[in-house]
């Protein structure tokens, strides 16, 4: 039986592939360890737009400090293999469905959703080491949803946004693609969002803007509405994983019973 042995006493080292087994190896030693690895999908809760991954096809790495013991391969390559280690601590693992550069920059900018996990740990010497990698979405997504008095008062009818530090990549949703339209953003701890509102009516152009922080691994969803129809307010409401967290009044603007 083929055997791969890695051995990292060095910044060089050699990897190879076994099927991954709990039968003594005699080629472990005190200062030795098998690893094997498993990567997951964390269940998502049940909210519209939050996708699903097959983590067959992410891709893993395993670092020791600054020496890469392997670059990026799918998982699909490495699952059910043995590693034979040196037994040390300081690894990492890593798992990804795609990079954060991908997850903005896919399908025309608008990007797509990016799951990710890592994990730290010790080969122990003499023993078989399960590292378990459990991922999930971790950028978020944004859709909008006009209302119906918006989409009866105004000609057109739009919304444009961008992370404050990125405004390069402005999106704009409107009455052409506003159904079938989701943004991502990756967002490391919190991120700002601008946005500008555009409401045409009467032949004449209306703007409000505001804004929004993102948080990691969250579902948007921004409802454009008008208030009423005396007092024409513009307003945005903040659904978050699917339950309403704010209710935001942009400022007054078209009075729909003038023009």
């Amino acid at each position: 039986m083929n055997k791969h042995i890695l051995y990292l006493f060095s910044l060089m080292g050699l990897l190879s592939f076994s099927a991954c087994t709990s039968e003594e190896n005699p080629l472990l030693s005190d200062e030795t360890g098998e690893v094997c690895f498993a990567v997951n999908e964390e269940k998502p809760v049940q909210v519209e737009a939050r996708s699903s991954f097959d983590v067959n096809d992410f891709n893993v790495c395993l670092k020791r400090g600054s020496t890469v013991i392997f670059s990026p391969r799918k998982f699909s390559e490495i699952a059910g293999t043995t590693f034979i280690c040196a037994a040390e601590s300081g690894y990492l693992f890593t798992a990804e469905s795609c990079t954060e550069s991908e997850a903005e920059s896919a399908n025309s900018n608008w990007g797509k959703a990016r799951a990710a996990g890592e994990k730290t740990f010790e080969v122990i010497a003499k023993q078989q080491n399960l590292v378990e990698v459990t991922c999930k979405q971790v950028n978020s997504s944004i859709q909008v949803e006009f209302s119906d008095f918006i989409k009866k008062l105004c000609s057109e009818y739009a919304i444009t946004f961008y992370a404050a530090d990125n405004v390069d990549r402005q999106l704009t949703i409107d009455q052409t693609n506003y159904s079938s339209k989701t943004a991502y953003f990756n967002v490391n701890g919190s991120r700002a969002l601008n946005y500008t509102v555009t409401l045409f009516y009467g032949g004449e152009k209306h703007e409000y803007s505001g804004n929004q922080t993102l948080d990691p691994s969250c579902t948007y969803r921004l409802g454009i509405r008008m208030d009423d129809e005396t007092s024409s307010v513009v307003s945005v409401g903040i659904i978050i994983n699917g339950d309403l967290e704010d209710d935001v009044t942009l400022e007054e603007g078209i009075n729909p019973y003038e023009g």
